[in-house]
C-alpha cells in the first residue's frame, strides 16, 4: 500500500511539472501570436545595377527590427518586415511602395538608395500619408512632411571632399557621374565651390545607371590631366570604371579619385590593387573603434556571417528603423493615433548613438546631424581616416548656390529634360 502512494505522489508531482511547463510554453506562444503586429516594409534592390550595393542595408534593416522584437521597447507589439526588391527600377519601386501601403498596411518603408528612385516613392507615401525613412547621400533640394532623410547632405559630404583635395592636390577637377538627378544636382553644387575656390572644371561627363561603357571618358580623362577626379557614379558601373581606370593608366601616375557613393562592396568587388590610393566620403567606416560599433558589428556576424560588405547607408537604415521605434513607442505611451507623421513628428529631435557615432534628427527639414569621415584606401588594402569631423554637422538641404525656386526649377527642367522622369532613359 506504501508503494502504491509513493507512485501516485510521483505521478501527481510529474504531472504539474509538466503541466507547468506546458503552461508556460503556451502562454508565451500565445503572447507572441497576441501581440499587435506592425508591419515595416524594407524597399532596396535585391537584383540589377544595385543589388550589390543595397544588400548589406537590407540585412542591417533585418537585424534592427530583430533586436527591437526581443528589446521589449515595444511593450504588446511585434514589428513584422515586409521585403520586396526593387530591382534598381524606380517605376519598380513606385509600385512596391504602393503595394506596400495599400496591400500590406504598413506604417513605414525603409528604404532606397538612388535619388530617382526616392523621388518616385515621395509621391507614393505623400499621397497615401506612410512615411519614407531615407538612409543614402543625397543631393538636398527636397523636403517632405512625409520623409525623414537620415543620410549626408552635400554640405556634410560633397563640401568637406572637396575642400580637402584641393588643399592636397589641387585645382583642375574633372566630374564624373550616372545620369540621374543626384549626381547632376551634386555636379551643380560642386561647379559653384570649385569657382569659389578659384580652380577650373575641366571635364564632365555622365553614364547611364548599369553601363560599362566607361573606355572613352577614361581616355578623356587622360587626355585632360585632372589632378583630380569627383565621382558619383552609383551601382555596379562603378566596378567596370575604376578596374578599367586602372588597366588604362598603368605606366602612368595614377590620378587620385574621390567618390561619394562607392560602398565597401564594390571596393571588395573592385580589388584593393585597382582601388588603392583613392577616396571615400562617408560617416561610417568598419574601422571605428567604439562601443556601439562593436556591437553591431558582432551581431551582424553572428546573423550574416560576413562584415566586410556593411556601407554607411547599411548603418543609417538600421540606425534610422530605431529612430523610428522610439518614435512609435513614444506613440504607444502616450496612446495616441499610431499615423505615420504622429510618428514622425515624435521622431524630431530624436537622437540614437548609432554605429556611425550621435546621429540626431534636425526638427526643422527632417535630416540628420552627422559625423564626416574621408578615408584613403592604403597600399595595404586598409582603410586610413585622413579626415573628420570631429563632431556631426549640421544638414543643409538647399545649398546657397541657389535659392529654393531656383533649384526647384533646375531640378524640373531635368526631369522634363528626360520625359518625367528623374534619371535620363535615353542614353
Amino acid at each position: 500500500m506504501k508503494l502504491y502512494y509513493k507512485y501516485v505522489i510521483f505521478f501527481m508531482i510529474a504531472f504539474m511539472f509538466f503541466g507547468a511547463i506546458f503552461y508556460y510554453v503556451y502562454s508565451y506562444r500565445n503572447f507572441l501570436v497576441n501581440k499587435e503586429v506592425i508591419k515595416v516594409g524594407v524597399l532596396f534592390s535585391q537584383s540589377g545595377t544595385m543589388e550589390l550595393t543595397e544588400k548589406t542595408i537590407i540585412n542591417a534593416t533585418l537585424l534592427a527590427i530583430d533586436e527591437v522584437n526581443k528589446s521589449g521597447i515595444l511593450p504588446g507589439v511585434r514589428l513584422e518586415p515586409v521585403v520586396y526588391d526593387g530591382a534598381s527600377n524606380w517605376e519598380r519601386f513606385a509600385f512596391l511602395a504602393r503595394k506596400m501601403i495599400l496591400k500590406d498596411k504598413v506604417k513605414v518603408i525603409v528604404g532606397c538608395w538612388s535619388s530617382s528612385c526616392r523621388k518616385a516613392v515621395k509621391s507614393v507615401v505623400e499621397k497615401y500619408n506612410n512615411l519614407l525613412i531615407y538612409p543614402t547621400q543625397f543631393e538636398g533640394t527636397e523636403e517632405s512632411h512625409n520623409i525623414v532623410y537620415l543620410g549626408a547632405a552635400p554640405n556634410q559630404q560633397v563640401i568637406p571632399g572637396i575642400s580637402w583635395m584641393f588643399d592636397h592636390y589641387g585645382k583642375k577637377v574633372y566630374l564624373i557621374g550616372s545620369d540621374y538627378i543626384y549626381p547632376h544636382v551634386a555636379n551643380e553644387i560642386i561647379l559653384a565651390d570649385v569657382k569659389s575656390l578659384g580652380g577650373e572644371i575641366v571635364g564632365v561627363k555622365y553614364l547611364p545607371l548599369g553601363s560599362n561603357d566607361v573606355g572613352d571618358v577614361i581616355n578623356d580623362i587622360i587626355k585632360k590631366r585632372p589632378d583630380f577626379i569627383v565621382n558619383t557614379i552609383n551601382g555596379s558601373t562603378n566596378i567596370a570604371f575604376f578596374t578599367q581606370l586602372n588597366a588604362l593608366t598603368t605606366g602612368i601616375k595614377r590620378i587620385p579619385v574621390i567618390s561619394f557613393s562607392v560602398s565597401d562592396a564594390e571596393v571588395n568587388k573592385i580589388g584593393i590593387d585597382k582601388y588603392k590610393g583613392n577616396y571615400q566620403v562617408w560617416s561610417y567606416f568598419t574601422l571605428l573603434d567604439t562601443p556601439e560599433n562593436k556591437a553591431f558589428l558582432k551581431a551582424y556576424q553572428k546573423k550574416y556571417g560576413n562584415v566586410n560588405n556593411i556601407s554607411d547607408p547599411a548603418i543609417t537604415a538600421y540606425a534610422g528603423l530605431k529612430l523610428w521605434t522610439q518614435g512609435l513607442a513614444q506613440a504607444i505611451t502616450q496612446s495616441v493615433d499610431l499615423n505615420p507623421n504622429i510618428i514622425r513628428g515624435f521622431m524630431l529631435r530624436q537622437s540614437i548613438a548609432s554605429p556611425a557615432g550621435v546621429i540626431y534628427i534636425d526638427p526643422f527639414n527632417a535630416m540628420a546631424w552627422r559625423t564626416v569621415l574621408i578615408s584613403k584606401v592604403n597600399d595595404q588594402g586598409k582603410m586610413d581616416i585622413v579626415w573628420s569631423s570631429k563632431s556631426p554637422i549640421e544638414p543643409v538641404n538647399y545649398m546657397n548656390s541657389k535659392t529654393k525656386t531656383e533649384w526647384d526649377l533646375f531640378e524640373y527642367q531635368l526631369y522634363t529634360k528626360w520625359n518625367e522622369a528623374w534619371e535620363n532613359l535615353s542614353n
